[in-house]
């Protein structure tokens, strides 16, 4: 409301009365005082005051200029700028990596909202446009981890590898953190027998095909004579086979080396 200012003028013993400025400029926060509460002197020269409906914690007084009056005090902070910093759909004092208007980042400390690759599959967090952390549920889920066979931190298949990442413990069987299976396409990690000997795959704890030396080998044949799928003694059948009628007879098992 605009209030009548009463001018004395003295030189010529008239009282009149005048309008007021547009506006009210501040140099300190000591010079914002309303109904006997300390207001902050923002850094354009107009003064706020504590208001918890906005984002930014802060309302400007009445009489703040260039249509400010009454309004918002608009943050370039992170947490009380009215927008959702780290894409996880949630906006400042709402989001709960933000403890108050004037915290600098809207990230957390839970796993799904610091802004850390936790569990090694190259996705980070929980975001709202689905480009996050599958395991994420939400920000304030504490584990990156899913159900999901290539999620979950387990070894599915056996091989000594498990879940998708980009280190040297990831199974390559995994086409991203979503896939729900370890296995892949390379014949040492695809559940089938591919040289027809009974061995399935790359065992990491022994027992799998001899001719695999890792899950991403791209041929169970080995090196041994009865694995390599050659005739090597010119009889017409090659290496062991569990076909009898497909097999060498002088090979009692792939790993036979005569």
């Amino acid at each position: 409301m605009r209030h009548l200012w009463c001018v004395v003028a003295l030189a010529l013993y008239v009282t009149g009365c005048a309008e007021p400025n547009d506006s009210y400029t501040c140099s300190s926060s000591s010079a914002c005082r309303f109904d006997g509460l300390l207001g902050t002197c923002e850094p354009n020269g107009f003064c706020s005051f504590d208001d918890a409906t906005c984002a930014s914690g802060r309302r400007y007084g009445e009489l703040a200029g260039g249509d400010l009056g009454s309004t918002c005090v608009t943050s370039t902070i992170a947490c009380g700028n009215e927008a959702d910093d780290d894409g996880d759909g949630l906006v400042d004092l709402l989001d709960p990596g933000c403890l108050d208007p004037d915290d600098a980042d809207e990230r957390g400390s839970l796993t799904c909202d610091n802004g850390i690759d936790d569990d090694g599959d190259s996705r980070t967090d929980f975001r709202a446009d689905s480009m996050g952390d599958p395991g994420c549920t939400d920000p304030a889920d504490s584990s990156e981890r899913s159900a999901l066979a290539c999620d979950n931190g387990t070894d599915e298949d056996g091989d000594g590898k498990n879940d998708f990442g980009t280190g040297p413990d990831a199974d390559p069987g995994c086409s991203d953190p979503a896939d729900n299976d370890e296995r892949g396409t390379q014949e040492c990690d695809n559940a089938g027998d591919d040289d027809n000997d009974g061995l399935l795959d790359f065992l990491a704890i022994g027992g799998g095909d001899p001719g695999c030396t890792g899950p991403a080998d791209a041929s169970e044949y080995g090196t041994a004579q009865c694995d390599d799928g050659s005739d090597n003694d010119n009889d017409g059948l090659t290496d062991f086979d569990v076909n009898a009628g497909s097999r060498d007879p002088g090979c009692t098992g792939p790993d036979d080396v005569d």
